[in-house]
């Protein structure tokens, strides 16, 4: 699936084979699992983005153009035709570009148009100011805070966690409306 400046393949381990760095990258491992704890070869393959089960779905993210991904997005299927995800773009240089946007917007389409799927739910460190505007900015509604959630084992900072969702109908509305407007 081609849109925008990057490209998204359904892939098994290709795009994570190439980043071993993420396992010990305190940002990612934040964004992925919520602790900055870096993980193991063994741990990076049980509890790393590497789909295990039809319930798990692994996109690479790579540059039109480009050889490397840059990133991955990992997408479970979670609840009542629901699913959550997470976007990981470990090249800094991307970082600040809507990569995010535009990926998570490219596969929210994708499943609400070929699947039954009708809620898209995430749940951000409520420090992770970045990724709260990307769901903001697609059309996600805060659905509540999670306040002292976790505490950060190196640091002993207590962590809050902000949850949004969206469903089909208001972002396929959107979509069409969107598209009218263009015409």
């Amino acid at each position: 699936m081609t849109r925008g400046a990057a490209s998204l393949r359904a892939t098994k381990s290709r795009c994570c084979r190439g980043f071993p760095e993420w396992r010990r990258d305190p940002q990612i491992l934040a964004g992925l699992y919520r602790s900055t704890r870096p993980r193991s070869l063994a741990e990076w393959y049980v509890m790393g983005p590497l789909p295990k089960s039809w319930r798990l779905l692994l996109y690479s993210i790579t540059p039109k153009g480009e050889p490397q991904p840059i990133g991955a997005n990992l997408l479970r299927f979670s609840g009542y035709r629901s699913i959550s995800g997470a976007v990981a773009v470990h090249d800094r240089a991307w970082w600040g570009k809507d990569v995010v946007v535009e990926v998570r917007a490219a596969l929210i389409t994708r499943f609400f148009q070929y699947t039954d799927v009708e809620r898209v739910f995430g749940l951000v460190d409520a420090s992770n100011v970045s990724s709260a505007f990307s769901y903001r900015k697609l059309g996600f509604w805060h659905v509540g805070t999670w306040h002292r959630h976790k505490q950060n084992p190196k640091t002993g900072a207590i962590v809050h966690h902000v949850a949004f969702e969206l469903f089909r109908e208001p972002w396929i509305a959107g979509r069409q409306r969107s598209a009218r407007d263009d015409h």
